[in-house]
């Protein structure tokens, strides 16, 4: 029976319950008499102790031992499984003498958690024996206290039989069931039960107890309201049994509807927190108070790097690194007693042994047990402290250059009229230090240049009314020195725009002021250089139109200063000479030269050669172009008379093919010979292999061994490294013969220097002097300057020799001419066939070849070469070395090219031409043929006259319709482009008026679409025709079933300076299957035309006499757009369609010609 039942306090036995630990929990009042102490006192006191009291005076043996046999059978019970009644003690207490005395029997029972209930009988006393009989005894308590007592508890009690049958209702199970207690007594206890009959295990329990106090507590059933709705309840039932031997039943009711509702919202309460605790973006663990975890949310299993099932059961130091590991143990013991931390950041230990940053705050909390636990929170700070140190780094790192620049930064606060801060570079601008500035913020005006006070007077004025501006002045140094100082000044304002704080910046920039000075001087001296200049100057803006002219342009062109400005400068050009340099004007940020023929204003043609330079900003930005300009019309003439002294050396070339000049070789520290040619060793009767053994002074015949050594020291010292002279050389067995000798000393890159001896039989010059100096002009000339590149290749390729053709042709000198630099400077795409034919030779399976060929020129040109190689062999017939010629024939390459290209459009021209004449004879025929139809069924129906003229009309229009195409075709093919600055706008709408006559145009929606201002520069007839043709084709293919027909025209300049035209429409799109041919001659490209077909073909003619580009696409059913790009600012001319061939891979089409 529960301690809450009011039987217990009623009792007249002294009850008490201890708890574990043999502590007093509860105590009754009779208990209070026993041992008189207040319950609240008893409460919490060791019992055993108090029996002791109790019983101390009676300090014998036996006393003591039934205390030591109670406590053993209190312990021994507690560990017991089943319920155990203690076996019950009698103690006898003397008063003052032995025949005063009391006894009082102490009984005990152990229950399944452990507590004891103690009952303390005086045994004089007639009452039930035992702890159950106590509890349920009520034969000692009045009927009317017990009546009171059913009356107020608010647990439902009741009384029934051996058979279920109620006899005692208290007014709480009224309650409890809903019914009267009328309604209930003498019915069987069933009524009330969801479950009949009344459950075994609850019967079974009462009648199996082996207890003397047979009870049961607190076992949950279902019962049944009176309104028949289901409930929980909890019950208590005690059998206890009358003094006439009848059996009854106490039943203790609890209803538990509301305890299971708290338990249901506890139980939700606590999946809401898991779910919460779960889903938090920080780390949160629980552990308990000796630090072991219990949960861990996800995010700090993320953070730790272990699952949480690792973590659960494990101590909180395993996270913790060595160096922490004493402070996590010293925290967690501290926050057991003060709930704080003794540090808010540590380092977190991850599984993988890596080490993070935390912010860790702790939160204590007791659980219904009242053990404490703690809620660590968790947050990774690791990218926080990296930010903050880069933070730290970075500002401290921005005071260094702060207080390291050259600039004076400082900041002064209107308000206050304080200086807040200044950079260190004060003292070396002012000579003042920044303390100094501190305490006197207007110590600064002191160096301040007397004619400058007023302006930092007024400008002051302006910053405190809140004006941001920058202003240059004077201040003088410690030395006496003038500085210029610039200030920038930007002023702060607070939310009512009142000024509160100026920041500025001070540079020095004495030496910016002292350079523009000096600029201006050097303009001034530059204008006056400029003016004084033979040569002609003229500056361009970025469009090439003429802003600035030197007085020698005028002179030169005859035009005066204002015809210059404002024109393009290509419009000085010749017609025909523009397309020569037209590539010079696409290398927009490189100096350029070219030559360029321009018409002065009587007409005349003026030969001059152009350096264009372009002109950049400060920024690097092209500003203009400046074009220096001289008159070469002389030296072109002198050019012509050189060129055709030129191309009579070429014929001359043959000659040198066939020479039988002796050719020697020799070394120039052994003077051995190391090569002479058939034409030498037939000189002199000698073999080369004679002559490997010989010297040249054992041929000559006049000179002695120091003569020679001098003659050879000559050639070496001299600038040309060569000497002509006339001598004799000795025939090995016809004596000797006069020759002249042309010794020219050769220096090599490998270090093994030669003698070139070229010696000629001269005896026939003996007979005639003059014939004598011709001939050896002639050999000179042949060998030295004659108008192809020679080359003398080594067999094996060790070494060559070059003539000065041969470098004017490349670019290259003697020295850097090599047969490696050969490899380098021949045409990449040439390079391999090049090589195959020499290894041909090289491998005697040929004994040379011609063929074209591409070098590289020094400047990077690249030229058209005829090359022709060839194997000279000794009298062995063995290949003794291989001589090359080269010849520029790069012009030739270009008029063949040119001729390819005429021929080619001739080609395509006669093809036109024949459609054209075809077509064009066909549609003035049709329309004819058909008005004079017209006009005989008009003569003989002359009711209807007036509608066969309407029809003829009709066939004339059409026929003007197909005339007008033709005058158009003939003049965007034949009539020269005239460039002419030209409003597009006005065009646009001038075309859209003149087409207003065509059926359904007013039906249509014009937009217009302008993203380019001002003029473009084009041809004005073929730009109307464009727009005429194109417009048209709109109008006429609108789409009639569609609710709005739009065309849309728009105009743009793009980045490139082109001009770009574009035109939509929504009409009737045209087939895929006819947009490949729709630009052809005669072509109609939509079923429904009744045009000429010539329209679009006109419009593609007129766009590439332009030299623009014509694109459009076209969908059948949504429209068609036509795009048209065309040049501006950089007028063309009709002759571009023949523009000079440039071939395949040549950077340069002039390449080396005047070589």
């Amino acid at each position: 029976m529960p301690h809450t039942n009011p039987l217990f306090e009623l009792s007249t036995e002294a009850l008490c319950i201890l708890d574990t630990q043999n502590c007093i929990l509860h105590a009754n009042t009779a208990m209070e008499e026993f041992t008189q102490q207040k319950k609240q006192a008893l409460v919490g006191n060791d019992f055993l102790k108090e029996i002791e009291k109790k019983f101390e005076c009676q300090n014998t043996i036996t006393t003591k031992n039934l205390l030591a046999k109670f406590i053993y059978q209190l312990e021994k019970t507690r560990k017991q499984i089943n319920i155990k009644i203690i076996d019950s003690y009698t103690f006898t207490l003397h008063k003052n003498n032995i025949n005063s005395r009391k006894e009082y029997k102490i009984s005990a029972i152990s229950t399944q958690n452990q507590q004891i209930y103690i009952s303390i009988v005086h045994t004089s006393d007639n009452l039930a024996s035992n702890l159950a009989d106590t509890f349920i005894e009520t034969s000692a308590i009045q009927t009317k206290q017990l009546n009171i007592i059913l009356a107020t508890v608010p647990d439902g009690i009741f009384i029934i039989n051996e058979k279920g049958i109620i006899s005692l209702v208290n007014p709480a199970a009224e309650i409890i069931f809903g019914y009267k207690e009328e309604e209930l007594l003498g019915k069987s206890i069933e009524i009330l039960l969801a479950d009949k009959p009344i459950p075994d295990t609850l019967a079974q329990l009462i009648i199996d107890s082996s207890s003397d106090l047979k009870t049961i507590n607190n076992v949950e059933l279902i019962t049944k309201h009176k309104n028949q709705n289901e409930f929980p309840i909890s019950v208590s039932l005690s059998e206890t049994h009358f003094e006439d031997g009848k059996t009854v039943y106490i039943a203790l009711v609890r209803n538990l509807t509301k305890s299971k509702e708290e338990k249901n919202k506890l139980r939700d309460s606590q999946n809401f927190g898991e779910s919460i605790f779960q889903a938090a973006k920080i780390g949160l663990a629980v552990i308990n108070q000796w630090g072991y975890f219990v949960n861990v949310n996800k995010q700090y299993a993320l953070m730790t790097g272990y699952e949480p099932e690792e973590l659960i059961g494990k101590v909180y130091s395993i996270i913790a690194p060595n160096f922490e590991l004493e402070d996590a143990i010293n925290t967690i013991k501290h926050t057991r007693t003060e709930n704080t931390t003794i540090k808010r950041f540590w380092k977190l230990l991850r599984k993988d042994n890596s080490l993070i940053d935390i912010e860790l705050y702790i939160n204590d909390f007791y659980n219904r047990h009242e053990e404490q636990f703690f809620i660590l929170s968790s947050k990774d700070i690791t990218d926080e402290k990296n930010i903050e140190k880069d933070l730290r780094n970075t500002k401290n790192l921005l005071e260094g250059i702060f207080q390291s620049l050259d600039n004076v930064f400082w900041s002064y606060d209107i308000k206050k009229d304080k200086l807040l801060t200044i950079s260190a570079a004060i003292e070396k601008i002012y000579d003042i230090s920044q303390e100094e500035l501190k305490n006197d913020p207007n110590a600064w005006l002191k160096k301040v240049h007397p004619e400058d006070l007023k302006l930092i007077i007024e400008v002051r004025k302006k910053a405190r009314e809140g004006q941001s501006m920058s202003y240059e002045y004077r201040i003088i140094d410690a030395k006496g020195n003038i500085k210029w100082i610039q200030t920038d000044v930007k002023v702060t304002v607070d939310k009512n725009k009142i000024p509160i704080r100026i920041e500025g910046v001070d540079t020095e920039i004495t030496q910016r002021v002292l350079a523009n000075q000096e600029l201006d001087s050097t303009k001034r001296m530059l204008q006056f250089i400029l003016d004084s200049l033979p040569d002609g100057v003229i500056f361009t803006s970025p469009n090439l139109e003429i802003e600035w002219i030197n007085p020698a342009i005028k002179n030169l062109l005859g035009y005066e200063e204002e015809e210059y400005i404002g024109k393009v400068f290509s419009s000085l050009f010749e017609e025909n000479s523009f397309s020569l340099v037209a590539d010079h004007f696409n290398i927009i940020d490189k100096t350029s030269i070219f030559e360029i023929i321009l018409r002065g204003k009587n007409g005349n043609l003026i030969y001059s050669e152009t350096i264009s330079t372009p002109v950049y900003d400060s920024n690097k930005i092209i500003i203009g172009y400046l074009y220096v300009i001289r008159d070469i019309s002389e030296r072109k003439m002198f050019e012509e008379e050189k060129a055709q002294i030129m191309r009579s050396l070429a014929q001359f070339k043959r000659t040198l093919d066939v020479t039988k000049d002796s050719v020697f070789m020799f070394d120039a520290t052994t003077h051995l010979f190391i090569y002479a040619n058939k034409g030498a060793t037939e000189a002199v009767g000698y073999s080369f292999e004679e002559l490997r053994n010989m010297k040249l002074i054992d041929l000559m015949n006049d000179i002695n061994p120091q003569d020679f050594e001098q003659l050879t020291s000559y050639v070496i010292n001299n600038t040309n490294h060569q000497i002509n002279i006339d001598t004799y050389f000795l025939h090995k067995s016809e004596g000797k013969f006069p020759v002249n000798l042309l010794l020219q000393y050769v220096d090599l890159d490998d270090g093994e220097n030669r003698f070139v001896a070229i010696v000629r039989d001269i005896s026939d010059r003996k007979t005639s002097e003059k014939l004598l100096k011709e001939s050896e002009l002639k050999f000179r000339s042949t060998f030295e300057q004659a108008g192809i590149g020679i080359a003398h290749i080594e067999i094996d390729l060790s070494w060559a020799t070059f003539n000065v053709h041969f470098c004017k042709i490349t670019g290259y000198s003697q020295d850097e001419l090599s047969i490696r630099k050969l490899r380098e400077i021949t045409h990449p795409k040439d390079l391999p066939r090049d090589i195959m034919q020499l290894r041909r030779v090289l491998n005697e399976k040929s004994e040379g070849y011609s063929m074209r060929t591409r070098y590289i020129h020094k400047n990077g040109d690249t030229i058209w070469l005829n090359l022709s190689l060839s194997v000279v062999k000794d009298d062995d017939k063995k290949p003794a070395f291989i001589v090359m010629f080269i010849e520029n024939i790069s012009d030739q390459v270009e008029a063949e090219e040119m001729l390819r290209q005429t021929l080619e459009e001739l080609k395509v021209s006669n093809y036109e031409l024949d459609q054209f004449v075809y077509k064009a004879s066909h549609d003035l025929r049709s329309p004819l043929t058909s008005i004079l139809g017209l006009l005989n069924i008009a003569e003989i129906d002359r009711e209807h006259a007036l509608s066969h003229v309407k029809q003829i009309r009709g066939r004339i229009h059409k026929l003007d319709e197909f005339v007008q195409s033709i005058i158009n075709y003939s003049q965007t093919s034949n009539l020269e482009t005239k460039y002419e600055p030209l409003h597009i706008e006005y065009l646009i709408h001038t075309n859209i008026a003149d087409l207003d006559f065509l059926p359904y145009s007013n039906e249509i929606k014009f937009k217009i679409k302008s993203n380019q201002k001002g003029v473009i520069y084009t041809d004005n007839l073929r730009l109307n025709v464009i727009l005429r043709n194109l417009l048209s084709n709109a109008i006429k293919f609108a789409d009639k079933t569609k609710k709005t027909s739009i065309i849309l025209i728009e105009t743009k300049l793009r980045k490139d300076k082109k001009f770009v035209l574009t035109i939509t429409d929504n009409g009737l799109g045209i087939d895929t299957a006819y947009q490949e041919r729709i630009f052809d001659m005669f072509y109609r490209g939509n079923e429904k035309s009744d045009g000429n077909g010539l329209g679009l073909y006109i419009v593609r003619q007129a766009v590439e006499k332009l030299g623009g580009e014509l694109k459009f696409a076209s969908e059948l059913g949504k429209g068609s757009t036509f795009m048209i790009i065309l040049p501006n600012f950089k007028p063309q001319t009709e002759k571009k369609l023949k523009k000079l061939f440039i071939p395949p891979n040549l950077n340069n089409k002039k390449g080396n010609r005047n070589n």
